[in-house]
């Protein structure tokens, strides 16, 4: 995420001890290098580049339906007590759907997930200089879509989303004789979106079919009994949480080559880096009424109970981190051949 991979030039991987010693106890499971790219003596050149992709999961697991599982529970319950639970008739219900308010059969892979979603990348960058000055700019922005199918809400977002951008700018300078410049700097800020709830992908195969419409036929929110969970809303109806993060590098490289001034293969170089990063979390927060369902009355009107803790508003709770990190090298180098 920090790198853009656009512009990467190199990637070198160092394991052995005398590689990494520069690095101290950072170093100790091994160094990997990311040279990005540098501007070149040249006339300004300009790149665009657009791309867009799907995805889909690999494989999601395929659950027993209703009539599976209503029969696999008899042949359980029979080995157990003699006898079964669930009638022919009843299990017919389920399969029909007569009255799915008491007999439901709610496929939740299908309710919860997509068959699939799209990412879309857009990246650009401008390169070119002369003698003294040369430079590399790039900006790129990455979008990706989640794989839950969520219900549009004009309060709160629950759709997963993931909003990248890559900003960077490589500058070398040639001040005088023997000397050069680098500065890169780079910032990565991005945006990440999703429902309020992290057991949505547990419930949707752990719920069978049979436990809970999604509403009733009355338009209420449907709950399943005794302590049960609604999927859908866990997904929709619980707010939403919105994350912010942005890394800021920074790196200043001095070299000075004495070699044209007292002493040839003498060099010193120096190098500063200042790196800071901050997490923002923003959380909107509901507990919808909803209700669950005891039968019907004599007039064959729903029995619906109500959820004892509800929390129909939104609430907001914020979270916040932050770190900064500096870094100092300098060596002096003297290359020379003894003998010739």
């Amino acid at each position: 995420e920090l790198v853009n991979p656009e512009d990467m030039e190199s990637i070198s991987i160092l394991k052995d001890a005398t590689a990494t010693a520069v690095y101290g106890v950072r170093g100790a499971n091994g160094v990997i290098l990311i040279t990005t790219k540098q501007g070149k003596v040249s006339k300004p050149e300009v790149t665009l580049r657009m791309e867009s992709g799907m995805l889909s999961p690999t494989v999601l697991p395929k659950m027993a339906n209703a009539e599976q599982f209503l029969n696999m529970f008899n042949d359980g319950y029979e080995s157990q007590f003699g006898s079964k639970f669930y009638s022919e008739d009843i299990i017919q219900k389920y399969v029909n759907g007569d009255d799915p308010d008491i007999y439901p059969n709610v496929n939740w892979s299908d309710v919860i997930f997509k068959e699939n979603s799209a990412n879309r990348r857009l990246t650009t960058n401008i390169s070119g200089g002369g003698e003294n000055i040369r430079y590399y700019v790039s900006a790129a922005y990455y979008q990706e879509d989640g794989i839950f199918n969520t219900t549009k809400n004009a309060k709160y977002d629950p759709e997963i989303k993931w909003d990248r951008y890559n900003f960077r700018a490589n500058v070398d300078m040639n001040l005088f004789k023997g000397n050069t410049v680098s500065v890169n700097l780079s910032n990565q800020f991005d945006i990440k979106n999703g429902p309020n709830n992290n057991t949505i992908w547990q419930y949707t195969f752990q719920v069978p079919h049979i436990v809970s419409p999604i509403f009733y036929s009355t338009g209420e929110l449907a709950l399943p009994g005794d302590g049960g969970v609604n999927p859908y809303e866990l997904l929709n109806e619980r707010g939403d949480v919105r994350r912010f993060t942005n890394n800021t590098q920074s790196l200043v490289n001095i070299t000075q080559d004495f070699s044209e001034y007292f002493l040839k293969g003498l060099q010193f170089n120096v190098k500063f880096s200042w790196d800071a990063a901050s997490v923002t979390t923003n959380t909107r927060s509901k507990i919808p009424m909803a209700y669950s369902q005891s039968g019907r009355d004599a007039n064959g009107e729903l029995i619906l109970i109500p959820r004892v803790t509800t929390q129909d508003y939104l609430t907001l709770s914020n979270g916040n981190y932050g770190e900064r990190v500096t870094y100092l090298e300098s060596s002096l180098t003297y290359n020379t051949t003894i003998g010739d």
